[in-house]
C-alpha cells in the first residue's frame, strides 16, 4: 500500500513511464481506465472493508452493553479504527491523480490485491482449522492493544502519504515525514502487525499461516515498489539512506 522502487531487467522488460506507454490519441481512453479501474474499482471495495467493519462495530457495541469488559471494550475501539483505516483508503482512492511511472507485470498488479484481501477472506470465509493450544483469556485485551497502535500508525501513515497512496507500485509524491522517517513502509507494517497480532489471539492455524502469508507477500511488494521509486522519482535514494529500516524499525 506504500508507492516505493523496480529494477529494470531483460527478464521482467522495462518498467514504463505513463508518457511512453500512454500516445497522445490514447489519452481519453487512459484517462477513462484509469477512473475505472485506478479510483472507482479499489475505492468500490475498500468501501465493502469498511462495511464490515462497520458491522463489526455494531456487533461489538452490542456484545459491550453485556459484557462489560476492558478485552471487548478495546476490540470495540480496534473494529472502530479499522472502520477509519478502511474509509480512508476509499476517499485516497478516489482522490489520487494517476501516476507519474507504475510497474505492468501482471504479478505487481494482482500480488497487492491478494495481500490487502487476504486476511479478511481468511477471517470471514476460512474453516478456522486446527487451534495451536490454549490461549489465555488476556491475550484478547493484549492483542486489541497491539491492533489499536498499529491500526493508528496505519492512519498516520495514510493521511502523510495522503493522495500518493495506491494498492499497486506507482510513483506520485515522495513521503519522507511522519512514520516515514520511522520505517520506509509503515502501512505495510500496520497490515502484519495487525494480521499477526488477530492470528495469534486466536490461535487458529489459519489465521497464523495467513500471517505468514502476508509478511511474504508485503516483503515482496516492498521489494519492487522501492526498485521502481529509485529508478522513477528523485529524492528516494537519499530517502532510503536517512530511514535505514524498511520494514521493521530497529531490525530490518
Amino acid at each position: 500500500m506504500l508507492v516505493d522502487p523496480v529494477l529494470i531487467s531483460p527478464a521482467t522488460g522495462p518498467v514504463r513511464t505513463s508518457e511512453e506507454t500512454q500516445p497522445r490519441s490514447s489519452a481519453p481512453r487512459a484517462t477513462r481506465r484509469f477512473i475505472v479501474f485506478g479510483k472507482i474499482v479499489p475505492a468500490v471495495a475498500f468501501a465493502v472493508l469498511t462495511a464490515r467493519d462497520i458491522v463489526n462495530v455494531v456487533d461489538d457495541v452490542a456484545y459491550v452493553r453485556s459484557h462489560m469488559l476492558p478485552s471487548t471494550v478495546l476490540l470495540t475501539l480496534a473494529d472502530v479504527l479499522a472502520s477509519v483505516f478502511s474509509l480512508i483508503q476509499v476517499l485516497l482512492f478516489l482522490a489520487h491523480e494517476p501516476p507519474s511511472a507504475k510497474d505492468n507485470r501482471i504479478v505487481m498488479r494482482a500480488l497487492p490485491i491478494v495481500a490487502t484481501f487476504l486476511l479478511p477472506t481468511l477471517v470471514t470465509f476460512a474453516p478456522a482449522g486446527p487451534h495451536l493450544g490454549h490461549v489465555p483469556e488476556h491475550w484478547d485485551a493484549e492483542a486489541a492493544v497491539v491492533v489499536l497502535a498499529a491500526v493508528s500508525l496505519g492512519i498516520w501513515a495514510l493521511l502523510t502519504l495522503s493522495t500518493s497512496f495506491s494498492l499497486s507500485p506507482e510513483v506520485r509524491r515522495l513521503a519522507a515525514t511522519g512514520p516515514y522517517r520511522l520505517v520506509r513502509h509503515p502501512v505495510y507494517l500496520a497490515e502484519v502487525v495487525t494480521g499477526f497480532a488477530i492470528a495469534v489471539s486466536a490461535g487458529e492455524l489459519t489465521l497464523v499461516v495467513g500471517a505468514l502469508g502476508l509478511l511474504v507477500l508485503q516483503v515482496i511488494r516492498l521489494t519492487a515498489e522501492e526498485q521502481l521509486l529509485a529508478a522513477h522519482l528523485p529524492g528516494y535514494e537519499a530517502l532510503s539512506r536517512d530511514t535505514v529500516y524498511r520494514l521493521v524499525p530497529g531490525v530490518w
